[in-house]
């Protein structure tokens, strides 16, 4: 990818951190690396986000929390720099996803015990940076936390993996539809003692030029 072009690296870290710094600046990265972020004392850069500078971006918390407001609400900082407050999170909370709205497509929330669900992405109206956000699963002891989130379009598919190693393939054209507040339906059988650990998209071919190709335009 050319680091000339317009656009900005946006950053959330764990803890709930943003801040978006100019394509531009990694331009020229030495062998060694520079510094990105600076980092709190315990927090972790978690997410990078190529965003265009008129993107809406997306939090989900491991409590069932959702966040979306406009990336031009974010600072545009140095490499060098921290970040800002991008979610007040309860006590205990974590982000488990951060990602780029993308028009029409739906959110997919993914619970520890194999539970999922997928909302439209209208649902969740646009807020002010730093909020606590709006629920997006209702988790329960059934449920378990929510593990991981994904903005998928009906068409894609999706591998699941749990914590023990076992995986499947799921397509989201045969996930159900629901509101924001419901807890979801059973994706995986989990053996006793397994979780989920992660879901991810596949982007293959024509549908990675696309994809591409709408991150450009």
């Amino acid at each position: 990818r050319d680091f000339d072009a317009p656009g900005y690296l946006t950053m959330i870290t764990r803890k709930g951190e943003i801040k978006r710094t100019a394509l531009s600046e990694f331009a020229n990265l030495r062998s060694n690396g520079l510094n990105a972020f600076d980092l709190e004392p315990g927090d972790a850069l978690g997410w990078v986000l190529h965003t265009t500078g008129k993107d809406d971006v997306l939090l989900v918390t491991k409590a069932g929390l959702a966040i979306r407001f406009p990336e031009t609400g974010v600072p545009v900082r140095s490499r060098a720099a921290g970040g800002v407050k991008a979610i007040t999170l309860g006590k205990d909370d974590a982000l488990v996803a951060a990602c780029r709205v993308q028009p029409d497509a739906l959110l997919l929330v993914v619970s520890e015990n194999g539970f999922g669900k997928c909302t439209p992405l209208k649902e969740y109206r646009v807020q002010s940076r730093g909020g606590k956000g709006i629920f997006t699963m209702n988790v329960t002891r059934k449920t378990g936390n929510v593990v991981a989130a994904e903005v998928v379009e009906k068409d894609d598919k999706l591998i699941l993996v749990t914590a023990n190693g076992k995986g499947i393939r799921l397509r989201v054209a045969d996930l159900r539809i629901t509101g924001r507040i419901a807890q979801g339906v059973k994706l995986i059988d989990l053996a006793e003692g397994d979780t989920v650990a992660a879901i991810t998209r596949i982007v293959l071919g024509k549908r990675l030029q696309e994809v591409e190709a709408g991150r450009e335009g």
